[in-house]
């Protein structure tokens, strides 16, 4: 006669998942490597999934909120211990610039016993802002002889400014330019809005000879361009200068 007994001991299974990230600029910033400095760059993500629980995982997934096209990882088991890697690139925009970082979260997910098992990591990408505005300047007068030069009390000197963002950054109005022969500056060149990079704008100041211009025989003015960017002033990167002579 015999008899037997069946006895169950239950498993702890515990799936679990982390996902590291790291970050790669391209082209690289040579002085300032792992930074952007321009739209159109290139950041490409490397993601690292390891499995940190006790129970295989399967059908591995990513999303991250800067990446619109799938992120291929391993479609088969991962083991517990083993890793999957996966790669994404990122296209920067002149609004990352503007920002100064991109930052974004990645989350990696997959379903264990019908439950969902993720892990999430951000990563912050740094921009290198360069505010900057270049100023160039012309210089004609009313003379009916030669409009280079001036001679009698009256003549006018029309200045015509052009002031080009010569930065990576927006630079917000009032643009104006400060000219030590004009009494009413500084002069709005743009009074609202921003300037983006590569662009310029132009505007005109007048002035009007007097007997002493006559007597010194030239007219030497000195003038440089204002802006903003993030509520700090911005000048110039240089200043010009400009002489008319007394003919």
């Amino acid at each position: 006669m015999s008899n037997t007994t069946t006895a169950t001991v239950n498993a702890v299974q515990s799936p679990a998942l982390r996902i590291t990230k790291t970050a790669s600029v391209s082209p690289i910033n040579v002085d300032a490597p792992g930074t952007y400095s321009a739209p159109g760059q290139f950041i490409t993500y490397t993601f690292t999934v390891q499995n940190t629980g006790n129970v295989d995982l399967s059908n591995i997934g990513i999303i991250d909120d800067h990446i619109t096209s799938s992120i291929t990882m391993s479609s088969g088991n991962l083991a517990p211990g083993q890793s999957a890697i996966g790669t994404a690139t990122y296209s920067t925009t002149q609004s990352d610039v503007e920002n100064g970082s991109v930052v974004n979260t990645a989350t990696s997910s997959c379903i264990f016993n019908k439950n969902p098992v993720s892990n999430t990591a951000t990563t912050t990408v740094n921009a290198v802002q360069r505010p900057a505005l270049a100023i160039r300047k012309l210089a004609t007068t009313n003379n009916p002889i030669d409009p280079t030069t001036y001679n009698d009390v009256g003549h006018t000197i029309t200045y015509t400014y052009t002031v080009t963002n010569s930065g990576n950054v927006n630079i917000t109005a009032p643009i104006t330019v400060i000219d030590d022969k004009i009494a009413t500056s500084p002069i709005t060149i743009q009074s609202h809005g921003t300037l983006s990079p590569g662009n310029c704008i132009s505007g005109t100041a007048t002035y009007t000879i007097v007997q002493s211009d006559l007597n010194t025989g030239s007219v030497t003015n000195q003038a440089f361009a204002t802006g903003s960017f993030n509520q700090v002033t911005i000048n110039s990167i240089n200043t010009v200068t400009w002489t008319v002579n007394a003919q």
